[in-house]
């Protein structure tokens, strides 16, 4: 009581008890004074071959005040585990939510006044256009967050109220789970691992946003990964960068879609081939293509992608 009464005096306020889980204290504390930190351990990584983003173009989002906020926002985000991190205008704030386990969750709103500065801030990083507000961009920025390289892919979308920003974020030198560190149950993982080993056939993970498609198919890709077998990956984009796998990220700017990919990677003689996601049909039949035995030779082939849904059955009815 001795303390309760310490606050009473300092604050000058009634103070009523109570407990708290310690993952719930912490996450108050840190929503709370995110912002007041200093956010410097946020910094854009050199490319030898794009722009320094240091070099900070005229405007407003030069100030401290919005590097600072969207700095701790990130910074918030990637201690959180978020997945992705989307800046949302209203009619009369700005709204920041996170998808954190797969669930969105809201961090905090801003004032509408700081919504200019904080959209030309994100686009600025992304090296994307601050004067161009009627079409979609994308972008990309490689940064470092306490010593830890991460990426951050932008996507910029025109919305009535003033453009839609999200980022995806992706820990380049972590996040990394092995096929027992998923939480299976023993015969769930026995169950799968048996599965992955199959000669031919397909794994698809469905799940949505954030619920973890991508580290599963990776652990499994981990448990195949070794001289014997040749593995490549199509994906938008590449999540986690991995020595051993041939890694391709599409860029449809260029012609190169999932669709296209694949019907070139099919004839590159891959032993199993991980297609990040299954977007349309096209898609869904050159993956299949994998899962007959090739007529020439003993060569086999095996597949695996993911498919956003709500939940399994959903994933089940969107692959027919």
């Amino acid at each position: 009581m001795l303390v309760a009464d310490d606050l009473r005096l300092a604050l000058g306020l009634n103070v009523r008890l109570a407990v708290a889980p310690a993952p719930d204290l912490h996450s108050t504390i840190g929503r709370v004074y995110r912002t007041q930190l200093d956010v410097g351990v946020i910094e854009e990584e050199p490319d030898e071959d794009e722009t320094a983003v240091d070099d900070i173009r005229e405007g407003a989002a030069t100030s401290a005040p919005a590097i600072k906020l969207v700095n701790s926002l990130i910074a918030r985000a990637i201690d959180e585990g978020a997945s992705d991190l989307h800046f949302e205008p209203q009619p009369k704030q700005l709204v920041v939510r996170a998808r954190i386990d797969g669930v969105m969750r809201r961090l905090t709103t801003i004032s509408k006044s700081m919504q200019p500065a904080i959209t030309s801030r994100l686009k600025i990083m992304g090296e994307l256009d601050i004067a161009e507000r009627r079409a979609p961009q994308d972008g990309r920025v490689s940064i470092r967050v306490g010593g830890q390289p991460m990426d951050l892919r932008i996507a910029v979308l025109p919305t009535t109220h003033g453009e839609q920003i999200v980022l995806r974020i992706m820990n380049r030198a972590g996040g990394r789970l092995g096929l027992p560190q998923l939480g299976m149950s023993p015969d769930a993982e026995e169950s799968f691992s048996r599965a992955i080993r199959q000669p031919y056939g397909a794994v698809i993970a469905c799940g949505p946003t954030g619920s973890g498609k991508t580290t599963t198919l990776y652990a499994a890709l981990d448990m195949l990964n070794d001289e014997d077998r040749v593995l490549t990956t199509i994906e938008d984009p590449v999540e986690y960068q991995t020595p051993g796998i041939n890694q391709i990220e599409v860029n449809p700017k260029s012609g190169l879609t999932f669709a296209r990919g694949l019907r070139t990677i099919l004839r590159s003689d891959p032993d199993v081939l991980l297609v990040g996601e299954i977007r349309d049909e096209e898609t869904a039949r050159s993956s299949d293509s994998p899962r007959r035995r090739t007529t020439c030779g003993s060569t086999s082939r095996s597949a695996a992608s993911s498919v956003p849904a709500p939940a399994t059955p959903a994933g089940s009815r969107s692959t027919r």
